[in-house]
């Protein structure tokens, strides 16, 4: 079974040439980012509500 290191990029692994992995990691890092960050804004405007 391969496991992919913390910091690789899956997108290599799966076999996407250099140019696109790197693209498609950049990308998923952005949405992720994001995602992460609509969580925290959440997350705070609940703590507001609360207090």
């Amino acid at each position: 079974m391969h496991v992919t290191k913390p910091g690789d990029n899956i997108f290599a692994d799966l076999g996407f040439d250099d140019a696109e992995a790197l693209s498609l990691q950049t990308k998923s890092k952005r949405i992720i980012s994001e995602k992460l960050a609509i969580k925290d804004q959440l997350k705070q405007a609940e703590a507001a509500t609360i207090l």
